[in-house]
């Protein structure tokens, strides 16, 4: 695949930098990919390194900025999602056409899903007053004691994470759509999430070479 990015002021066209790349599917370009899924997580990375990470804190900071909160939720899920298909193009494989992580990552082969899984698990988990993750919760009424509460969330397995995630990206971006009589929860697990990513992502960079 041939890349041509070109910069254009007043209709005139200034014609920049052409990248050529070899992939393993013809019209699928795993370095675009990658980088894609890199800028997605770096713009997600802003809001979560804008609040403070002491539990009593994190909450507060994320309240101040509702949007933030959205759009950071919707880069990080979008950037996990790529690089798993940059996993699929660099491995040979047809891209399934879904948002849902657990399904992109429930197809690929075993031995991989068991190296990312151990990668994974090697990480360091946060001391406990770290936050780890954000609860919203809407309502078009005031909440009540009678309200379900956030539920604790005590597995944070590869598996388990992209199952409670796997729709994430599809339901932060219209999250504005969500809010009814009900009390709707959402979680924004973002420590966890990008855990996923740089395993994700390290082992496209050892695929590329």
């Amino acid at each position: 695949m041939q890349t041509v990015v070109s910069a254009y002021a007043d209709r005139r066209i200034l014609v920049g930098q052409t990248r050529g790349w070899m992939t393993t599917m013809p019209g699928r370009d795993p370095k675009l990919a990658l980088d894609s899924a890199d800028s997605f997580r770096s713009l997600a990375g802003r809001f979560v390194s804008s609040i403070r990470m002491h539990v009593n804190y994190a909450w507060q900071d994320a309240l101040a900025d509702l949007g933030g909160l959205v759009a950071s939720a919707t880069n990080l899920t979008l950037a996990v999602e790529i690089y798993l298909k940059t996993l699929y193009i660099l491995l040979g494989l047809q891209v399934p056409h879904t948002h849902n992580l657990l399904r992109l990552f429930s197809g690929l082969p075993r031995e991989v899903q068991e190296a990312l899984t151990h990668d994974y698990d090697a990480q360091e988990c946060p001391s406990p007053e770290i936050a780890c993750g954000i609860t919203l919760q809407l309502s078009t009424r005031p909440l009540t004691s009678d309200d379900p509460h956030p539920e604790e969330r005590p597995d944070h397995s590869l598996v388990a994470i992209l199952g409670r995630n796997k729709d994430a990206f599809e339901t932060w971006r219209y999250l504005y759509e969500r809010a009814d009589q009900r009390v709707s929860t959402f979680e924004y697990e973002f420590r966890w999430l990008d855990n996923a990513a740089a395993v994700f992502r390290a082992r496209a960079l050892s695929l590329l070479g």
